[in-house]
């Protein structure tokens, strides 16, 4: 939706027409605003903000007042952590990346992911690494905020970010 906001009146248009309220006039105010927003999401989005302005509106018209707030169009935590998760997945190295998947895969399989286990799972995947290696990259992990090293047998931890990437990451390896 940024890089189209050429096509907001189009879209929105449609939307009214398709809602329970098809007569409801827009002022050209509100779909200038609207052009100037961040559009985070996609074209969801702008039906969910049709949707709350045709719902808070007086009789047929959408006019400025009945726009939503700024904090309507923030990034959830969830979204910022999909965004961070794409940039952190760019920037790692297949080392990481397999370790990465492997603690999401040992995880799912109710494993504690200790560095063994880790070095076994790289070892499967083609890609031997020592102790010291698995160790030295999970530090790397750490500092990127995927995962939190546990003391003792706590193994390694998926942060939510981390959990976000590897889902990620499995499903463009599927």
């Amino acid at each position: 939706m940024r890089k189209r906001t050429g096509d907001l009146s189009i879209l929105m248009a449609r939307f009214i027409q398709e809602s329970e309220q098809p007569d409801v006039y827009i002022q050209p105010q509100v779909i200038e605003a609207l052009s100037h927003y961040p559009w985070y999401g996609n074209v969801r989005e702008l039906k969910n903000t049709v949707k709350y302005m045709l719902a808070v509106c007086d009789e047929n018209e959408v006019s400025i007042d009945d726009l939503p707030s700024n904090s309507f169009f923030e990034l959830s935590d969830y979204q910022k952590d999909q965004n961070q998760s794409d940039s952190s997945l760019e920037e790692l190295g297949m080392d990481e990346l397999i370790l990465l998947k492997g603690i999401y895969a040992l995880t799912r399989q109710g494993v504690t992911p200790s560095r063994k286990r880790l070095v076994e799972f790289a070892e499967a995947s083609h890609t031997p690494l020592s102790e010291q290696q698995v160790r030295y990259r999970l530090e790397m992990l750490e500092e990127k905020g995927l995962v939190m090293k546990q003391k003792g047998r706590g193994g390694t931890k998926l942060t939510r970010k981390g959990y976000v990437a590897a889902e990620k990451l499995k499903l463009s390896l599927s």
